[in-house]
């Protein structure tokens, strides 16, 4: 969790160093900023997915965005428990 957190305090960083950058230019910057907004909502999507540990032995992570795919509680935790039956 904290490899995230530092990951999007880099990834703020840079956008403000390119905003930065963008108004020395002088560009326009309204679709620019709709991107780079689009973009960090995106992020933030991805940091709320939810991550399932399959146990110790099989060190396998698996993302299950729920948001995304409507993926129903009862099909993720029959996949766990197959996963455990397997090891």
């Amino acid at each position: 969790m904290l490899y995230l957190l530092l990951l999007l305090l880099l990834l703020l960083l840079l956008l403000r160093l390119l905003l930065l950058l963008l108004l020395q230019l002088k560009l326009l910057l309204f679709p620019l900023l709709s991107l780079l907004f689009q973009l960090f909502l995106d992020f933030v999507n991805f940091l709320r997915q939810q991550v399932i540990v399959l146990g110790t032995r099989i060190r396998h992570l698996i993302h299950v965005p729920f948001d995304l795919l409507g993926v129903r509680n009862e099909i993720v935790h029959a996949f766990v428990e197959h996963g455990r039956r397997i090891r």
